[in-house]
């Protein structure tokens, strides 16, 4: 008896295990990649407002509004609202005004597990 048959290649159940890792890491990208995305444009909108000639002198509220307006434009709806207003850090500095923007999302990926994104940025003139 010659024993001289190999396997060549990759076995049924290989194929689906490798199947099954390949899905749930394409699942959770989809559901991850949007949050960094949105993150990146949180970033580009608050660049765009700092490099306004007027940005050392702005105040709250013109910030705010500006900030709120092109992120509706952006379709950015998750940073909206009177928590997200007062969580906006304004802080007067010898050249200006330093702004924080905090942002955090919890995006849920299975049942009671879920991604936590954390986000902050720092413009000041």
């Amino acid at each position: 008896m010659n024993m001289s048959k190999h396997q060549k290649g990759m076995g049924m159940w290989s194929l689906l295990f490798l199947l099954a890792v390949l899905g749930t890491i394409a699942w959770v990208g989809m559901k991850l990649v949007p949050l960094y995305l949105e993150g990146k444009k949180i970033t580009m909108t608050l660049e765009n407002i700092r490099k306004q000639p007027d940005f050392a002198n702005i105040t709250k509220q013109e910030f705010t509004k500006q900030l709120f307006q092109r992120m509706n434009v952006d379709g950015i709806k998750r940073l909206e609202g009177k928590e997200a207003q007062e969580a906006i850090i304004y802080e007067r500095v010898p050249k200006g005004t330093r702004i924080t923007v905090p942002y955090q999302v919890r995006e849920p990926i299975f049942d009671k597990f879920y991604f936590l994104y954390d986000y902050s940025h720092t413009i000041e003139p």
